[in-house]
């Protein structure tokens, strides 16, 4: 029986880190056509961890027609594109002006028409297309572009980075001085697997999560934070409790199609497992196929309900093993994985041997008039490793003696579970 609840999110901190990377060679714009140079690029090497956020600003921008302007920003060896500023701004002049092109600026899009002419013009604005069927030419990407720089996310921020200044009308001319990127990377993602491309384990590989809570576990939810992978069906998740107990969360679900920044739940409460295919942020039971990472992961048979970990106390190292069973495809998880652990008071405590706490549990019955007829007894949320272990005995006021239960249910585990003992109930 459960006194009290306590919900817990457990997660560890993120550590992200904030890296300015500067290509401070002029950029000329022609009257028509591609940039000098074309690309510019920017070479990133040594940067630990995923990005979680990017910015690009242009400092120096001028031109006369800035209407004309196709700008696109590339990642490779991703091949990630984002058109960040194309048919902005009319037909009046930007001169030195400097742009920040940031997903989440408040100000939304750089005008349509009519951008400040003012030398030195500051604008914080979302990547800005107004414009259709915009394509440069090779060796640019000629297709493909996202509209906003959270495509970027999840990546590594090493690479060469290119950025693709194209002129896509005669004759107005202009310049770039300086661009620069402005990355945050967090160094807690999760890579999926974590040699790279071949199948195996991600990294870091367990996920560990500490708890330091009271009382007994009554309910266990898993939040998968910003889950992306370009063949999720090769992800197997287990999650392995420091009692030793565990279950799949997920393996052979979502398909081929690729997921991007998903949040998964996992509740034995919810109403559907995961889909074979397409899947999509939402709130799921365990959805479990066959987990096929081995060692260092405990070898099976795996639970496949949440409720196995009910009863069991919550501290200690919580463990979560992701395998990638597949080569060539790959993913990451950017926000992490939070436990949301339920917790109750019980009213008794069963040691490994010995007396219960309290011994004995007294109920207090008055008021009552009569002779006893009839009595049952129910008892709620029993859980125990080793059922068998357990002897119990009822006394009546008058000193009475009924065993309720002993040697019973032999090696079986108990994960609380309610009896109801009535002499009308046949034996079995």
């Amino acid at each position: 029986m459960l006194a009290a609840f306590l919900g817990a999110s457990l997660r560890p901190s993120q550590v992200a880190q904030a890296l300015t990377h500067t290509q401070t060679g002029d950029i000329t714009i022609p009257g028509s056509g591609a940039a000098s140079p074309y690309p510019s690029t920017v070479f990133v090497q040594g940067e630990p961890g995923l990005i979680t956020d990017i910015n690009i600003r242009l400092v120096g921008l001028s031109h006369t027609f800035p209407d004309d302007l196709d700008i696109v920003l590339e990642h490779e060896p991703s091949g990630v594109t984002v058109l960040i500023m194309s048919d902005a701004c009319g037909a009046d002049d930007l001169n030195n002006a400097e742009i920040l092109f940031d997903d989440q600026s408040p100000n939304g899009l750089l005008p349509d028409l009519g951008c400040s002419s003012s030398n030195g013009v500051f604008y914080h604005r979302q990547p800005t297309n107004y414009g259709s069927g915009d394509s440069l030419v090779a060796p640019a990407p000629t297709s493909g572009y996202s509209g906003a720089l959270s495509a970027f996310n999840g990546l590594t921020p090493n690479g060469t980075w290119r950025l693709w200044v194209y002129d896509d009308a005669s004759p107005d001319t202009g310049l770039l001085s300086e661009w620069r990127l402005e990355i945050t990377a967090d160094t807690s993602a999760i890579v999926i697997p974590g040699s790279g491309t071949a199948a195996g384990y991600a990294s870091p590989n367990p996920y560990n999560i500490v708890s330091g809570r009271t009382g007994l576990i009554t309910d266990v939810n898993v939040t998968v934070s910003r889950l992306s992978h370009t063949w999720p069906n090769d992800i197997d998740m287990l999650l392995v409790s420091p009692d030793g107990d565990s279950v799949i969360l997920m393996a052979d679900a979502c398909g081929s199609n690729d997921i991007r920044s998903i949040t998964l739940t996992f509740d034995q409460q919810a109403a559907n497992t995961l889909p074979a295919s397409s899947c999509s942020t939402g709130t799921y039971r365990p959805t479990s196929g066959t987990f096929s990472g081995g060692a260092p992961a405990p070898a099976g048979p795996y639970g496949t309900s949440l409720n196995v970990f009910n009863g069991e106390n919550p501290n200690g190292t919580w463990r979560v093993y992701i395998y990638d069973d597949n080569d060539i495809d790959t993913g990451f998880i950017i926000d992490g994985i939070t436990l949301n652990i339920t917790t109750g008071s019980s009213i008794i405590q069963i040691p490994s041997s010995g007396n219960a706490t309290p011994y004995p549990y007294n109920i207090v019955v008055s008021g009552l008039t009569g002779v006893v007829t009839d009595v049952n007894v129910n008892i709620s949320g029993l859980t125990h490793e080793w059922a068998s272990d357990i002897d119990m005995l009822l006394v009546s006021p008058n000193g009475i003696p009924v065993m309720l239960m002993s040697d019973a249910c032999v090696a079986e585990r108990l994960t609380n579970v309610n009896f109801s003992f009535n002499d009308e109930v046949g034996s079995g």
